[in-house]
C-alpha cells in the first residue's frame, strides 16, 4: 500500500511503462537468483540486507563447518545476483557502503532511495488512554514497548538487564514485548531471575493490523538491533504513530532517529548507556520530542514517495 496520490500515480506510470516496453524484472532477495539469472532483459536488485552475515548473526557465530559451508554458499548467491543487475537499489547508506566490503570487487551502481512505511496504517490515534485502558495500563504508568522477534542476535537479554538497572526507580513503569519466538523461554526465566515479572510482560505475537493501537498505547519504543540493521522499520512504524524511539547506535538506525533528536541513540557498547536514557526520559528529559514532531517527521521522511520515483526513473534510463 502506498499512502499519497502522488506515489500511487508514479507506480500507475511505472506499470504502463512496463506493458508497453521492455519487461524489466525486479529482484528482491537473493534466494531469487536462480529465476534471476535466467532472465534476459534488463534487471534491477532491491538489496535489503547481507543474506550471510545475518545468517551468522542469528546463528550467534559459526558452528562448525556447516554454518561456514552455508554462509559461504549465501555470499557467492547473493554476489551472483548483486553483479547481474544494472543497478542496485539500497534502502540506507549503511547498506550502500556496507556492499562494499561484503562484497568487495566491481558492482553495479548502488543508489540508496531510502525506506518507507505505511503512513495510511501506522498513524495518531485520538484516545490514547482508552487504547491503555482497554490494555490495562494506567494513566500514570510509563509504558514502553518491544516490537521485534524474540530470537538470538537481537540484543535482547542485554536489553533485559538494562531494564534491571532502572525499573527498581520506576516503579509506575512497564516494558512489553510484543512478538514471538524461540527465546521466549529464556526470557521469562530471565525476568524472574531479576525480579522483573511485576514490570516486564511477554505478549507473544501481536497481528500487524493491531500493531498502530499499541504504538498509540505506548510513551516510548526500543530498539536494540544487530549490527547488520539496515533500516529500522520499527523505528519508522513508531515515530509515524507519534511515539518516540530509544535506539541502539549501531546499523542504520542512527539515519533513522539522528535527524529526528541525536539524544535518542544510545551507545549500545556501554553498558549502562539504555537504562541512564530510559531513566532521563522517565524523569521528563527536555529532549525527548513530541508525539506531534516524531508523525511530522516521520510523514517527511518516510514516504513512498522517493523510493518509488527513483525506482520509475531507473526502468526509464534502463529502457530507453
Amino acid at each position: 500500500m502506498l499512502e499519497n496520490k502522488s506515489a500511487w500515480k508514479r507506480m500507475a506510470n511505472l506499470q504502463q511503462k512496463l506493458q508497453a516496453q521492455e519487461p524489466v524484472l525486479l529482484g528482491t532477495h537473493a534466494f531469487l537468483q536462480p529465476a534471476f539469472d535466467k532472465f534476459t532483459g534488463p534487471k534491477l536488485a532491491l538489496f535489503t540486507g547481507p543474506w550471510a552475515e545475518e545468517y551468522v548473526w542469528k546463528a550467534q557465530g559459526f558452528n562448525g563447518l556447516k554454518d561456514r559451508t552455508i554462509a559461504m554458499v549465501m555470499n557467492w548467491v547473493e554476489a551472483r545476483w548483486l553483479r547481474g543487475a544494472g543497478r542496485i537499489f539500497t534502502v540506507s547508506d549503511y547498506y550502500q557502503t556496507g556492499l562494499k566490503r561484503w562484497h568487495a570487487g566491481a558492482l553495479p551502481e548502488v543508489v540508496n532511495i531510502g525506506g518507507g512505511v505505511e503512513l495510511t496504517h501506522f498513524y495518531p490515534l485520538a484516545d490514547r488512554d482508552g487504547l491503555r485502558r482497554e490494555r490495562g495500563f494506567a494513566g500514570e504508568m510509563f509504558l514502553w514497548i518491544v516490537v521485534r522477534r524474540l530470537e538470538p542476535g537481537l540484543g535482547l537479554e542485554g536489553l533485559m538487564e538494562e531494564i534491571a538497572r532502572v525499573a527498581p526507580r520506576f516503579p509506575n513503569a512497564r516494558w512489553c514485548f510484543l512478538g514471538s519466538g524461540s527465546l521466549a523461554g529464556d526470557l521469562r526465566k530471565q525476568i524472574g531471575r531479576l525480579g522483573l515479572a511485576a514490570q516486564v510482560v511477554l505478549k507473544g505475537f501481536i497481528p500487524e493490523q493491531e500493531l498502530n493501537e499499541w504504538y498509540n498505547a505506548a510513551d516510548g519504543s526500543l530498539l536494540t538491533s544487530l549490527d547488520v540493521e539496515g533500516f529500522g522499520w520499527v523505528a519508522a512504524e513508531s515515530l509515524a504513530a507519534g511515539t518516540p524511539v530509544l535506539g541502539a547506535d549501531t546499523g542504520a538506525i542512527p539515519e533513522i532517529l539522528g535527524g529526528l533528536e541525536p539524544q535518542l541513540l544510545c551507545r549500545a557498547s556501554e553498558a549502562g548507556a539504555l537504562a541512564a536514557k530510559m531513566g532521563e526520559v522517565m524523569s521528563g528529559a527536555g529532549w525527548w520530542p513530541g508525539r506531534g514532531r516524531c508523525a511530522e517527521f516521520a510523514a517527511e521522511r518516510f514516504n513512498w514517495s522517493e523510493p518509488v520515483r527513483a525506482i520509475s526513473s531507473a526502468v526509464g534510463q534502463i529502457t530507453g
